[in-house]
């Protein structure tokens, strides 16, 4: 297994709020670099999800199906579910991330901007 380093900056989300912008595509001058990703769904009594996108604006809505979505976790009924993204992800300069929280749906990760 490979070393994986831990970004500067980072967010662990609450599930509060539905999309929760990470990176907007105006900061991302150079490209970023998504570090550690944690992905966690449940429990609910519905779907609960966690969506991850990288696009040129805001998803609308969780699993806003029109966007480029990344990393997706579900748990369905009073069950749990997460999922470790096993590689670190590069955004291209001029997209933003988003986080997508659905009942539950929780993201924490860790990245860099790069700057050459």
């Amino acid at each position: 297994m490979s070393r994986v380093k831990v970004g500067k900056y980072f967010l662990n989300s609450d599930g509060v709020n539905p999309v929760v912008q990470v990176i907007a595509p105006a900061t991302n001058t150079q490209g970023a670099i998504l570090r550690t990703i944690f992905m966690f769904a449940g429990p609910s009594t519905g779907l609960a999800a966690a969506f991850l996108y990288a696009d040129t604006s805001a998803p609308s809505v969780a699993g806003d199906a029109s966007k480029r979505l990344i990393a997706q976790v579900n748990a369905l009924g009073n069950t749990t579910n997460g999922i470790i993204v096993p590689y670190e992800i590069e955004v291209p300069a001029g997209l933003g991330v988003w986080i997508g929280q659905q009942l539950g749906g929780r993201v924490e990760l860790t990245w860099d901007l790069i700057s050459v």
